[in-house]
């Protein structure tokens, strides 16, 4: 009986098949290699934007103006601190902890924060506040710059009046941002990106 694999009408030899075996197997790892890591996103950097009336923001327009790309936005790019839930407990049980403990345990590592900064700085970012304690990156740039790096969509978004938060209309973003995963590992959260999102501000 024949082999079902066959090479001009005769059965391919067992040497041949598991030598294209391996070169089957080799190109596979060389192509899962030379294929960049997929970008790490922050969903819960923000807040869902109603495309319809009903929420408390709503998208009114997709497409931005020139100006409005071109227009800065602040924002922080937060990392995580270490054994946080360690830190949390000893916090709740009432200890205080010195500056050097913190330091050496629990703040985010200094060499993971200038890893960051200077990634922004590399982007097209400015850095514009730098935490001695290294744990929030500020950093600003425009809305084109942060739409391509971060890949974030961005839209026009209004509030309407009586909402939780101040009326009026802003170029938020719609999506949530992402980072490369070289980058995205130590931190936490990116905040500032829904301008929209502000507290209202009361007369006492």
């Amino acid at each position: 009986m024949r082999s079902p694999k066959q090479i001009s009408g005769r059965a391919q030899p067992r040497h041949l098949l598991q030598t294209r075996g391996a070169a089957a197997l080799a190109i596979v790892a060389l192509t899962a290699l030379a294929a960049p890591a997929a970008p790490i996103a922050f969903n819960d950097s923000i807040k869902a934007v109603a495309e319809e009336p009903g929420g408390d923001a709503q998208v009114v327009r997709s497409a931005l103006r020139t100006e409005e790309l071109a227009a800065p936005i602040t924002f922080a790019v937060n990392l995580r601190m270490r054994d946080f839930a360690g830190l949390q407990a000893r916090l709740e049980k009432g200890e205080e902890i010195p500056a050097a403990e913190m330091e050496a345990r629990y703040l985010p590592l200094e060499s993971d924060y200038d890893r960051v900064a200077a990634w922004l700085t590399g982007s097209g970012f400015n850095v514009v506040f730098l935490d001695r304690n290294h744990t929030v990156v500020f950093a600003r740039g425009s809305v084109a710059t942060i739409s391509q790096v971060m890949n974030v969509t961005f839209a026009r978004v209004h509030v309407a009046e009586g909402s939780r938060y101040p009326a009026g209309e802003f170029t938020s973003a719609v999506t949530a941002p992402s980072l490369p995963e070289e980058i995205a590992g130590p931190v936490l959260g990116i905040d500032g990106l829904q301008p929209h999102i502000q507290p209202k501000r009361t007369l006492m």
